[in-house]
């Protein structure tokens, strides 16, 4: 009888002994995914912003990230025509002034000692010629708590990526690519009749609408 209720308490004791194993991975995992989850929002939500902050200061390369200010006399030190060399120096200027304001933000606001540097943020001007957009790509190795020990049920560190994209607001550019396009169109003759035909068919249709 005493040999039974022996083997009956070290039963107990071994289950209690898994139960607690297994609840104590279960919390734990819940703080690993959860901190996952936090660190997969802020970088989604630092990429758009960085994205629609770049959009609206591309134009001009003094104005800040984060007011979108213009200080006094920045104006004397940009060149006007800047847009001929958008592909070299002064792209390159805008990408890292935006690429400083992602860094900045990503090392804010962390629940770990991460370091984020530049080496983690891409971004891309793509010229469509009527307009441009800015993407903005983040990629970080996150550093899971307790991953040591939750290393057979999560990737440690775990790979997070965030992409983003916006329009750059650039009236000016627009205007001036536009108007080019057109002197193009009329230096054709043959495509130059075509859009006179295809404006007064159109002329036509209107004063048929408007009873004229």
């Amino acid at each position: 009888m005493n040999n039974f209720i022996k083997n009956k308490k070290g039963i107990y004791t071994i289950e209690t002994a898994l139960v607690f194993l297994v609840s104590f991975t279960v919390v734990l995992m819940l703080i690993a995914v959860s901190q996952i989850l936090y660190e997969q929002v802020r970088i989604n939500a630092i990429a758009q912003d960085a994205a629609e902050r770049g959009a609206l200061v591309y134009t001009v390369e003094s104005k800040d990230m984060y007011t979108g200010r213009i200080g006094e006399g920045n104006f004397d030190n940009e060149n006007v025509y800047w847009r001929l060399f958008d592909v070299g120096t002064e792209q390159n200027e805008r990408k890292e002034k935006i690429k400083k304001y992602i860094n900045t933000k990503l090392n804010a606001y962390k629940l770990n000692k991460n370091t984020y540097t530049d080496d983690n943020i891409n971004i891309k001007f793509t010229n469509y010629f009527l307009y441009k957009r800015i993407s903005v790509e983040i990629k970080v190795e996150y550093n899971v708590p307790f991953g040591g020990l939750l290393a057979l049920i999560i990737d440690n560190p775990y790979q997070l990526n965030a992409y983003a994209e916006a329009s750059v607001s650039d009236t000016a550019e627009m205007i001036r690519n536009t108007d080019f396009i057109m002197d193009i169109l009329d230096s054709n003759e043959t495509i130059s009749n075509a859009i006179d035909k295809y404006q007064n068919n159109i002329d036509k249709l209107t004063n048929i609408i408007s009873g004229e």
